[in-house]
């Protein structure tokens, strides 16, 4: 799923090398993150996905740190195109 989410960024927002690297460590680091949410027994379905959702939303600040004003554009467009995709499934 990392890599399919750093393949797409990589393509639509045009990232440098520089830039995949540093995704890469953050997507990285998101996905073990939500692995432990996930796993956390005391947690029931909503509240994981609530925290998981707060972590996307933090990791997605840090990678708009990263970007250049064009690519921040056409990254908030996908995630405003994620979003709406999710509101029709």
């Amino acid at each position: 799923m990392i890599g399919l989410r750093l393949k797409q960024m990589t393509k639509e927002l045009d990232l440098t090398t520089e830039q995949q690297g540093k995704v890469k460590a953050l997507l990285d680091e998101e996905g073990k993150e939500a692995e432990k949410i996930n796993d956390d027994p005391n947690l029931s379905l909503l509240p994981k996905t609530a925290k998981v959702r707060e972590l996307r939303k933090e990791t997605y600040a840090k990678i708009k740190s990263l970007l250049e004003p064009a690519q921040m554009e056409k990254f908030e467009a996908m995630l405003r195109k994620s979003e709406r995709r999710k509101k029709t499934n």
